[in-house]
């Protein structure tokens, strides 16, 4: 009996010493490499090694950046100076884009420094394009809530402008309120033709 409850004990310290060194060997098994992460639509995550690359590919699709025109007062001088933003760009329609792009520009800038120029209780109405030239139909509150003289009407008509004429193949933009052509918003910038972009009230922020 002594003689197999040594054999026992042997047996079952083996079994133990067994099960260690494979849990250890189990333990030392390299983890497999997780996935790499789909780059999140943000060009700050995009390096320049990337450039060129499916990801930055599939990124330039996917979102689109555009250019917003605001306003800036310096004493006594008034500008106008863009702010980039980007859009997902997705399977939406130029139309939806050139729509979205106006609704941000009526949303007003992220920087504390700019000025919105289009009143906020304006509305894009509807919006075209066609050869070249885009159409955008205001509301009435366009005019309604305009208040400025001629150098504020000017930068008001032309953050649209400019915005708009930033779209490759864009070369004019007219304004309608309501479904109309009208002379002016505020008595002073003529609107009822088409409108060329105006880059001599554009400043750099470096300038």
């Amino acid at each position: 009996m002594v003689r197999y409850g040594r054999q026992l004990v042997i047996i079952l310290l083996c079994i133990f010493l067994i099960g260690t060194l494979m849990t250890g060997c189990l333990g030392n098994k390299q983890q497999p490499e997780p996935e790499q992460e789909e780059l999140e639509h943000n060009p700050e995550n995009l390096g320049n090694d990337e450039i060129g690359t499916p990801e930055y590919d599939d990124y330039q699709n996917r979102v689109q950046q555009i250019k917003l025109y605001f306003a800036k007062q310096i004493e006594n001088d008034s500008y106008l100076v863009t702010e980039s933003r980007d859009l997902s760009q997705g399977q939406i329609t130029k139309e939806t884009l050139y729509r979205e792009t106006v609704e941000q520009l009526i949303a007003g800038p992220k920087d504390e420094d700019l000025d919105r120029m289009v009143p906020p209780a304006t509305k894009v109405k509807d919006i075209s394009q066609e050869n070249g030239t885009i159409t955008v139909n205001f509301n009435k509150k366009i005019k309604d809530d305009f208040s400025g003289g001629s150098k504020v009407e000017e930068l008001l008509v032309y953050s649209i402008v400019n915005t708009l004429t930033e779209f490759p193949g864009i070369n004019n933009v007219q304004i309608l309120i309501n479904g109309e052509k009208v002379e002016s918003i505020g008595g002073h910038i003529n609107i009822s033709e088409p409108l060329k972009r105006d880059t001599s009230l554009v400043k750099s922020e470096k300038e």
